[in-house]
């Protein structure tokens, strides 16, 4: 591990089951830099309902807004999306976008093979509709809603080779931000 870079908020966006949690626990490796995920929020307030869902958004969104560099990671979609601009703007730090790209095909199997543990609301909406659904709101929003990404990264790729990738990125942006 390097020593912590003096950073901002990155954002790591994906798919479900597209490789966002390897991507990440790599680059928090690499920059110092706390993780922070939805699903790790999920995983400690939800049960399923949309009242813990509610509250799990709230402690993630809470942590996007701390004003401290942060690796974070969610799909990047959803009801909750404007929030976590908005939090992200009031941390004060840069912000900078990391994509994994993983065919739609190839979450599902991934969902599929190892099973989901997070406590996901219940929409009544089937597995391969939301993953197809997720795939076209990226499509949809990066570089347009969020930032264009840093780099865009194969989640079929290692993970450490990817991170790697990343932090080179990272701190070549960083070196950016702060040059007058």
């Amino acid at each position: 591990m390097t020593p912590a870079l003096r950073g901002g908020k990155l954002l790591v966006l994906g798919n479900i089951a597209s490789g966002k949690s390897g991507l990440v626990r790599a680059v928090a490796g690499e920059t110092g830099w706390p993780a922070a995920g939805i699903d790790d929020a999920r995983r400690r307030f939800g049960d399923g309902s949309a009242a813990c869902e509610a509250r799990a958004w709230a402690h993630f969104l809470a942590q996007a807004e701390e004003p401290r560099p942060a690796v974070l990671e969610c799909t990047g979609g959803g009801p909750f999306t404007h929030l976590l601009r908005l939090a992200l703007r009031r941390s004060g730090l840069p912000q900078a976008v990391l994509l994994v790209r993983t065919p739609a095909a190839e979450c599902l199997r991934r969902a599929l093979v190892r099973g989901l543990d997070v406590p996901y609301p219940d929409f009544g909406v089937p597995l391969d509709e939301v993953i197809n659904g997720v795939e076209r709101e990226l499509d949809r929003t990066v570089g347009t809603a969020w930032p264009a990404p840093l780099c865009t990264v194969d989640g079929r790729s290692d993970p450490a080779l990817s991170a790697a990738r990343a932090v080179a990125e990272i701190r070549m942006w960083l070196a950016h931000e702060r040059t007058p």
